[in-house]
């Protein structure tokens, strides 16, 4: 008997060691998939652009949320409610699993407030750097050729959930923390914060198509590079996002 809980003892954080990695690879794998689809869709797009994020929606209210600009993750009049408005998005023909757009850790109950929806479908968020963080003047996202290095350019991260303590010293800007904005499909990096639930590193994926399991305080230095790995808009040289009376201006100094 002695023998025998003294394997235990043993097997036991083996157990748990080995399941977290298996988690964490399944969730890498997720990402992987919707860089592929992603990478789809830009080869067969005439022009080469990226799908468009989602980028600042308003629950049927938002100019960038018309039918003229279908989303990554869901297109107008549906939004990130249900799983079947997953199967609105531009990249849902490529995928077809609704298992793709979670990590197997992010489970429910999804908390915050009413208008954080997007987290009731996906565990990722996209890069606002493809559309100019809406300030590109026309909707159409960037092409993938002109986005600023593509094998250092961060684009789908596995973010915060509303609620979840940031890394510390994060430079996630204070008002928008702890980890939240999942009220559409991407955002500024300084609004979300990379996700603990994998440790202290979380699924990122790059535009060269590659995924990485990325440090959370490796990302959070990255916030301070404009531009950089993260604020990767090709048509604009960062100074960063603040806050301000009128919302998040992006080229504030």
């Amino acid at each position: 008997m002695g023998i025998i809980l003294v394997l235990v003892s043993i097997l036991i954080p083996a157990v748990g060691t080995a399941r977290k990695l298996a988690m964490r690879a399944s969730c890498q794998n997720n990402v992987r998939g919707l860089l592929m689809a992603t990478q789809q869709y830009v080869m067969s797009d005439p022009e080469g652009r990226m799908p468009y994020p989602n980028w600042g929606g308003s629950f049927g209210s938002s100019k960038w949320d018309s039918p003229t600009a279908p989303g990554w993750l869901y297109t107008y009049p549906s939004y990130g409610v249900t799983p079947d408005d997953m199967k609105t998005g531009t990249l849902w023909k490529y995928i077809q699993d609704e298992r793709v757009y979670h990590c197997p850790l992010h489970v429910p109950p999804y908390t915050g407030p009413a208008n954080e929806y997007c987290q009731n479908i996906t565990s990722y968020i996209v890069n606002g750097a493809v559309c100019g963080y809406g300030n590109k003047p026309a909707i159409p996202c960037y092409p993938w050729t002109a986005m600023w290095k593509p094998a250092e350019s961060m684009y789908l991260f596995e973010c915060a959930t509303y609620g979840e303590a940031v890394a510390s010293g994060a430079a996630v800007t204070t008002a928008n923390t702890p980890g939240g904005f999942w009220n559409d499909g991407s955002s500024y990096p300084d609004q979300n914060s990379l996700t603990n639930r994998h440790g202290t590193g979380a699924s990122v994926g790059f535009l060269d198509w590659h995924v990485e399991y990325f440090d959370i305080n490796g990302y959070q230095f990255l916030l301070t590079q404009h531009p950089g790995p993260l604020w990767c808009d090709p048509g604009t040289v960062h100074n960063g996002n603040s806050a301000t009376a009128g919302g998040y201006d992006p080229y504030a100094g």
